[in-house]
């Protein structure tokens, strides 16, 4: 048995926290399956009893990091994956619409309902996955993606704050409720990493480069890793104990 952390890419900030953490996370292997904007696509199928990846990126890794071409019932999964809503606010639509708590004239309106349903078109395949993991009776729990980050692309691209913010919130209790209903625990950012617009902090945005030499616009830092990763590890031995003596 091993306990696996992975997801897109804010898996990252977990795996450069638990550096600090090296007695408690010997057991524990953190790697991604690839980007956040896979889970916008048909990316897993059922077999059996077993999950395999259709995108050729998350079986590459999956591969890699566990040595087998699907996944079954043997490990324990704390997935980071689902609450990715930077990609539900980027692009100009939201610079001149909100839901009902942050509309102003002049502004398009946008419903609750209808906010439900981008939540609800975005999270498909991750449910659907989530869905297959319950079906095979893996043993998992989902980690929640940072918030939206005052300094990041989607605040400097002009859309209001308070705006992202209410879109933020309501696409993550959709995914929360959704997880509620088939009693899936979720791993939630501590009341901490939040500011009083409910954005993240800026002591918790990551500060590294990107390849083309930009600043990195939505992760969180290894400082926000620590405090997530304390929070999952404490999901993992709450809802799996017999995993913390014997992963691998």
């Amino acid at each position: 048995m091993s306990i696996f952390v992975a997801g897109n890419s804010h898996t990252i900030a977990l795996a450069l926290a638990a550096r600090q953490f090296k007695d408690a996370t010997a057991h524990v292997k953190f790697f991604g399956f690839g980007t956040g904007h896979t889970e916008t696509t048909s990316f897993s199928r059922l077999i059996g009893r077993n999950i395999e990846f259709t995108d050729p990126t998350y079986t590459k890794n999956l591969l890699k990091w566990t040595k087998e071409a699907s996944i079954d019932s043997t490990n324990v999964w704390a997935l980071v994956m689902g609450t990715h809503t930077t990609r539900i606010l980027r692009g100009p639509f939201w610079k001149n619409s909100a839901p009902p708590a942050s509309w102003k004239v002049g502004m398009r309106p946008v419903s609750s309902g209808m906010l439900r349903q981008i939540a609800k078109d975005d999270q498909k395949y991750v449910c659907t996955f989530m869905g297959q993991m319950k079906e095979i009776g893996a043993r998992f729990l989902v980690v929640s993606c940072p918030p939206i980050r005052r300094d990041g692309e989607l605040i400097r691209s002009g859309i209001p704050i308070d705006v992202a913010s209410e879109v933020d919130n309501a696409s993550r209790q959709y995914f929360i409720d959704w997880l509620k209903e088939r009693r899936i625990p979720f791993v939630s950012p501590p009341p901490e990493v939040y500011d009083s617009d409910g954005l993240l902090k800026q002591q918790y945005s990551s500060s590294e480069k990107l390849s083309d030499g930009s600043l990195d616009p939505h992760h969180a830092n290894p400082a926000y890793g620590a405090l997530m990763l304390e929070r999952v590890l404490a999901a993992i031995s709450e809802n799996f104990p017999d995993s913390i003596n014997q992963g691998a």
